[in-house]
């Protein structure tokens, strides 16, 4: 799933120039072991360079749960794959991209193959299940928020292009 490198504040500047990160990429193989397949180089390069959690594992099955509790911490009781809205979490649920955008960081999720941004339905290949944005409420209830931060991965090489891409993105 997700980063670049624009602080809003001099603590949130602290906090990523210490250690000299400029973006924080989320990148998620579904159903994919480690190490990767020999099809894969450029992802075995990525994972063998920089940081890489071999150890984690899934928390729960189906899918949408663990995505939760990626972003929120919690799979909040969910134990299905349904689509919003019948998981969606209540505005006042906290998750990660709020928790950075607090503190002055920017954040967007390129989704494979979303059909439009903030899409909130099945439409393969694109599983809403495996985008965990659009079940927070914090996300959606403001159209033009959702939309300018839950895209298309293809926005991804523009964002690139133009050096707009946000601090944390996955």
């Amino acid at each position: 799933m997700y980063l670049a490198n624009q602080k809003s504040s001099s603590a949130s500047a602290a906090l990523l120039t210490k250690r000299d990160i400029n973006h924080v990429w989320i990148i998620i193989f579904e159903n994919q072991p480690y190490p990767f397949s020999s099809s894969a180089p450029y992802f075995t390069s990525l994972a063998k360079n920089y940081s890489f959690a071999r150890n984690y594992s899934a928390i729960s099955h189906p899918s949408l749960p663990n995505y939760l509790a990626i972003i929120g911490g919690s799979t909040f009781g969910v134990t299905n794959d349904d689509p919003p809205p019948s998981n969606v979490q209540p505005s006042t649920t906290k998750s990660l991209v709020s928790l950075i955008q607090a503190k002055g960081f920017t954040w967007k999720a390129y989704m494979e193959s979303m059909p439009s941004p903030c899409y909130n339905a099945d439409a393969y290949p694109y599983a809403v299940r495996h985008d965990p944005f659009v079940y927070y409420k914090s996300i959606t209830n403001n159209a033009s928020y959702g939309e300018s931060h839950v895209v298309d991965f293809n926005q991804l090489q523009n964002d690139i292009s133009s050096n707009t891409l946000p601090t944390l993105f996955g």
